[in-house]
């Protein structure tokens, strides 16, 4: 096993806490030390994957409201960068919270795209259950906590690209 892989499941750990901490508390605590670690260690273990690193940076940058709009026009033409830049325009418009725009840019930043893909499907997939669950018990606003969705997403990303991977060495 190389430390990248050992990385990235230490990281899946955390973030099946942060998960874990969204669902009872509806706010994750310290998304952002996961999105800048996962960062750091892409950089220190991925170094040929400098300029991911940096595009998925400056698209959690835009939709931080750090950067201006038009950087996300420059941003699309680099697919990496794709899911944080869509959670990112949700935080934008305020449907969205900033602790999910930083753990999709950190799982963009340390996985794959289809990881990253699958993390964005399982949260789609997440929000319409616990909203279908969820929808009638009382006030008629319920808070959404989509972190779980993500670690069920990146879960299955994980292992269909472990499955590939193993058995066509792609």
């Amino acid at each position: 096993m190389s430390l990248l892989f050992l990385a990235q499941l230490l990281f899946f750990v955390e973030l099946i806490f942060l998960g874990i901490a969204d669902l009872k508390y509806r706010v994750a605590a310290a998304v952002e030390i996961f999105f800048f670690g996962s960062v750091l260690v892409a950089i220190l273990y991925q170094p040929q994957n400098l300029l991911q690193v940096g595009a998925v940076t400056l698209s959690v940058a835009y939709g931080a409201a750090i950067l201006p709009g038009g950087f996300a026009m420059l941003l699309l033409w680099w697919p990496p960068t794709w899911p944080s830049l869509v959670v990112g325009y949700g935080v934008r418009k305020e449907l969205l919270g900033k602790g999910d725009l930083f753990a999709i840019g950190g799982i963009s930043a340390l996985y794959s795209l289809d990881v990253a893909i699958a993390a964005i499907l399982g949260t789609v997939l997440w929000a319409r259950w616990w909203g279908n669950r969820y929808r009638n018990s009382g006030n008629g606003t319920t808070l959404i906590p989509l972190l779980p969705g993500m670690v069920i997403g990146v879960a299955v990303g994980m292992g269909f690209h472990l499955i590939l991977k193993s058995y066509f060495w792609v």
